[in-house]
């Protein structure tokens, strides 16, 4: 039997929190086909990692009770589907943001959660808006900062809040 991969594994981790707790995670957008997902890597000229691109097919965008991020994918208005990630990722650019990066993620003011995809596992990084520059590194991959949002920021924000305790992912 083959060992199964850390992305494999901290995937699993997500998609079980998410399937015992529904009313905790929104999945919403739209799951990407691997037509959306090469349209949008042309738009951008890169290639999505493997955890986004897993991301992109299982949950288009993803958001958590009491979690700090909202992560972008590509969702659907009426008829035309907007690729969110896309529009992020050009707008922060135009500030500086070196080509190889997408944007998937945002604190909602200055900062950017971003990843470079000419790397094969990237790590996720901040980009901050005034400074227009990387900042920091705040996780080892894509899911692993899910995980991180998920044990941080959801389950003391549900403690806290709700008095419901769920054991950390």
């Amino acid at each position: 039997m083959l060992e199964k991969t850390n992305s494999q594994i901290l995937f699993e981790k997500i998609n079980s929190f998410i399937e015992k707790y529904p009313e905790y995670s929104k999945s919403f957008g739209i799951l990407a086909s691997e037509d959306l997902i090469q349209e949008m890597e042309e738009n951008l000229s890169i290639r999505f990692p493997y955890e986004y691109r897993l991301f992109l097919k299982n949950w288009g965008m993803l958001y958590f009770v009491g979690g700090y991020y909202e992560y972008f994918g590509a969702m659907q208005f009426e008829d035309k589907i907007i690729q969110y990630v896309v529009d992020k990722t050009l707008l922060i650019r135009n500030g500086g943001l070196p080509d190889s990066y997408i944007v998937f993620s945002s604190d909602g003011e200055l900062e950017y959660l971003c990843m470079d995809t000419s790397q094969e596992n990237p790590n996720v990084q901040v980009w901050h808006c005034y400074k227009q520059c990387l900042v920091e590194t705040i996780a080892d991959s894509f899911f692993e900062i899910i995980c991180k949002d998920i044990n941080d920021r959801v389950l003391p924000y549900l403690l806290r809040e709700y008095n419901i305790s769920i054991p950390k992912i």
